[in-house]
């Protein structure tokens, strides 16, 4: 009876010792599990991108032993919450934006320049008349001429002058000027480059020739003093060269009046023409 007291108590003892033992190896592993994880969280700088690392060697230390006390354990997670909003992450490079053109910026640039279809209307409302060809060289002056004065009046933008006096052409002048085009590149044509070839088409230089023969030989004849300037002023449109200044043409008017007006006229000298016509014609009433 006495030996199994004396077994069954020192059994006993044996198992009180064991489990006090086990129990200190959990206490230090515990207790070295969270001294790890305060390290880990305390050697770490605020905002550093180390944070992950500390956390793991305190939950290395906490893995390898039993539950911590609750005490504890709110302590370190509160230190942690300190650490990690001050954590900021690295932003990723941002591509540069490309300028974009502003679609009010286009509009108002197309609002500034006027149609091609916009134009020929306008020059419609001017009553811009068409041209056939023709021998007369004063009708085919007459015809470019307005067509000019109808492009300056409607603002005419010069891209799209030649396109407009080419719709402005008919019978033998569109003929004629299909001939051209088979030859010369409509769009690269400026408004100069159509005048050239309407001209040595339809103005040659021989037509020019006989206007400046008909200026040197225009007289005032049976015309009144203001219809013989009609005609000199006519004539001396198309032979500006044949007249350099004020004063050749003054003397030109001068010697085309009549006799009797010319001779009364030569008392004095004029420096214009209209200071002539004005002089004349009184003295044509006198």
């Amino acid at each position: 009876m006495a030996r199994g007291r004396g077994r069954g108590r020192g059994r006993g003892r044996g198992r009180v010792v064991e489990e006090r033992v086990e129990d200190s190896q959990a206490s230090q592993v515990g207790s070295d599990g969270v001294s790890g994880m305060r390290a880990g969280v305390a050697g770490v700088p605020a905002g550093a991108a180390g944070i992950p690392a500390g956390i793991a060697a305190g939950a290395a230390g906490l893995a390898a032993g039993v539950q911590t006390p609750n005490d504890r354990l709110a302590d370190l997670l509160a230190v942690l919450l300190e650490r990690l909003p001050e954590r900021v992450p690295a932003q990723a490079p941002v591509a540069p934006v490309g300028v974009e053109v502003q679609p009010r910026v286009a509009a108002a640039v197309a609002e500034e320049l006027p149609s091609y279809l916009r134009m020929v209307e306008q020059m419609q409302r001017l009553s811009t008349g068409f041209f056939s060809g023709g021998a007369n060289p004063e009708d085919a002056d007459a015809w470019l001429r307005r067509m000019e004065r109808n492009f300056l009046s409607s603002r005419c933008p010069a891209g799209y002058q030649v396109d407009i006096a080419v719709h402005y052409l008919e019978g033998d002048a569109h003929l004629w000027w299909r001939g051209v085009a088979a030859r010369r590149v409509q769009a690269e044509m400026a408004w100069a480059d159509f005048v050239r070839e309407f001209n040595s088409k339809f103005f040659p230089q021989e037509a020019l020739n006989r206007l400046e023969s008909r200026l040197a030989r225009l007289t005032q004849g049976n015309r009144s003093v203001r219809e013989y300037e009609v005609e000199f002023n006519r004539l001396g449109s198309f032979v500006k060269r044949a007249v350099e200044d004020e004063s050749a043409r003054v003397q030109r008017f001068l010697m085309g009046l009549r006799v009797d007006l010319r001779n009364r006229c030569m008392v004095r000298a004029f420096c214009t023409v209209d200071e002539l016509v004005e002089t004349a014609a009184l003295l044509r009433r006198v």
